[in-house]
């Protein structure tokens, strides 16, 4: 094989195989009918390119020059077979990775199953995503695969989830807007706002506006210790901005209790077991973990009875429900104002 054609993948070189796939200078030797049977898309440009009256000439070397179709039009262009296998270049403006195939051709021949619990999986499932998606391949089946993965993977509950140890944000919330996996990015929006190796900046002249007003994308300088791009990070530090003017008058106001003198215990307590606490720990932005914390108090301790208690901690958890269903309009806000 002449070196200037690329390099054979040193797995799915298949002996077999009836299509040579060319992805920037590396090979695929793999099945026709297995790309033809799951893609509309690589079906018409593969049926037009295997299709021949007569065997083209060959120029010598093994190589055989005639006429091929790239992934994005019909129009003719030169053919290069390899020991009389047809070569399929994938178009550049597909912008998929090698690894990204690589993920595809897993899914397609069933080589390593995949699980969202996998503790290996997020690359995996992210690739996969990659070279599936409507937007690249297309490949129906493995992209509702990646898909439903891809959701199991970064489910969240407002009461239970640990969003502070979420990893891989960065990619994981880039390719979810690409792809417009709402219910995904929502997650990712909050785990970012809420991560200790991201850091956020709002506007510190901002006054104390209502949930509507936020800040301009242009007023947002993206911190250089991000790897987020600079549309996301300037729309989390929007929500994060929302978040902190619609949770601050929760946390510091004493709340009400059942009973008068289970009130006056809150008022005396809130600030060393509530507000001291959720300012040291950034919690101002944090209103899902700050409630939480809320909740846990050993508030029995402090002299409330176990109705208030029961009272209390249930308008918490409805409190945290209230804030992450708000989010929904909020990123929609966000994103209207871009």
């Amino acid at each position: 094989m002449d070196n200037d054609l690329g390099v054979p993948h040193r797995k799915y070189w298949l002996d077999d195989g009836s299509l040579v796939v060319k992805l920037g200078n590396d090979l695929f030797k793999v099945h026709r009918s297995v790309l033809v049977r799951q893609s509309p898309s690589f079906y018409p440009s593969l049926r037009r390119l295997t299709t021949n009256d007569e065997p083209p000439p060959s120029d010598g070397r093994g190589i055989e020059k005639s006429k091929t179709f790239d992934t994005e039009t019909s129009n003719d262009a030169e053919r290069v077979l390899i020991d009389n296998t047809p070569v399929f270049s994938v178009n550049p403006q597909m912008t998929i990775t090698t690894r990204d195939f690589e993920a595809l051709l897993t899914y397609l021949y069933r080589d390593i199953p995949l699980n969202a619990s996998a503790n290996d999986s997020f690359h995996d499932v992210y690739h996969l995503l990659r070279a599936s998606s409507p937007q690249t391949c297309n490949f129906p089946e493995a992209y509702a695969w990646a898909v439903q993965l891809w959701s199991d993977m970064f489910a969240a509950h407002p009461l239970t989830t640990e969003f502070g140890t979420w990893k891989n944000l960065h990619d994981a919330l880039a390719i979810s807007s690409d792809l417009r996996l709402k219910t995904v990015e929502k997650a990712l929006f909050y785990a970012i706002v809420v991560s200790p190796d991201i850091h956020l900046e709002v506007p510190s002249s901002a006054e104390t506006p209502s949930d509507a007003q936020i800040p301009h994308s242009s007023d947002l300088i993206a911190s250089s210790h991000t790897q987020l791009s600079r549309r996301d990070y300037q729309r989390c530090s929007q929500l994060m901005h929302i978040i902190i003017n619609h949770f601050t008058p929760m946390l510091f106001q004493p709340q009400t209790a059942g009973h008068m003198q289970c009130t006056d215990v809150l008022a005396d307590r809130w600030m060393p077991l509530v507000v001291q606490p959720a300012l040291a720990n950034d919690g101002v932005y944090k209103p899902l973990e700050t409630l939480r914390s809320m909740a846990n108090i050993d508030w029995a301790n402090e002299g409330l009875c176990e109705s208030c208690i029961s009272e209390k901690r249930k308008e918490w958890k409805e409190d945290a429900i209230d804030i992450w269903d708000r989010m929904d309009e909020w990123i929609e806000l966000i994103d209207r104002n871009e």
